[in-house]
């Protein structure tokens, strides 16, 4: 039997080959920072710890190749993977992948792959797209119209949206308790508003 071995990083053909077909992307490439290995490893070796570190190598290869190739960004969605973690360390993790792709990719992009970019992707699910019924990214009538007002601007400083430079070591918060965001409104309900 031939064993097939996937490797967690593109290489230029297949990124260019997916921007040809328009193929979507959910990286998740925070796993690449330096910084991760020791923070979730410690400073011991172990055989997670190495294997870890083959998937770093491939990560951060994945995150030039993005670089070399821009236009697959317009397919590339923010995402983590935080399936096992608790609540308050999938924030940490959520807020690190954040500032990663920020810093690497500018602000501008990395908001487009939380926001825009995703509602494309969720449109095309069909019987599965969660938003049926109306549009996203606009304010008007009949139209899903999620609005944040924040202190700040988060194409210059990333971080009023809660993004972090730190993971493991990050102070734990709330969903939500982000000071700089101001207000919160989803479907038309609001969940947050600190701006009386």
């Amino acid at each position: 039997m031939k064993e097939i071995l996937l490797i967690p990083y593109l290489d230029r053909e297949t990124a260019n080959l997916m921007v040809e077909k328009g193929i979507y992307y959910n990286p998740q490439l925070s796993q690449s920072a330096p910084e991760a290995l020791e923070a979730i490893f410690g400073p011991k070796e172990s055989f997670n710890k190495a294997k870890a570190r083959v998937t770093q190598r491939a990560m951060a290869k994945t995150v030039q190749i993005l670089k070399e190739v821009p236009a697959l960004l317009e397919t590339t969605t923010f995402g983590v993977d935080i399936v096992t973690s608790t609540p308050a360390n999938a924030l940490r993790t959520r807020d690190h992948e954040m500032w990663f792709s920020a810093k690497n990719f500018e602000n501008a992009a990395t908001l487009k792959s939380m926001t825009s970019i995703g509602g494309k992707l969720a449109a095309l699910t069909g019987k599965w797209n969660p938003y049926p019924d109306g549009q996203l990214g606009v304010i008007q009538e009949g139209a899903y119209a999620d609005i944040l007002i924040v202190d700040g601007n988060p194409l210059e400083d990333i971080t009023v949206l809660g993004a972090n430079e730190k993971r493991v070591e990050a102070p734990e918060r709330k969903a939500g308790k982000i000071e700089t965001v101001r207000l919160i409104v989803k479907d038309g309900k609001v969940y947050k508003n600190t701006l009386e």
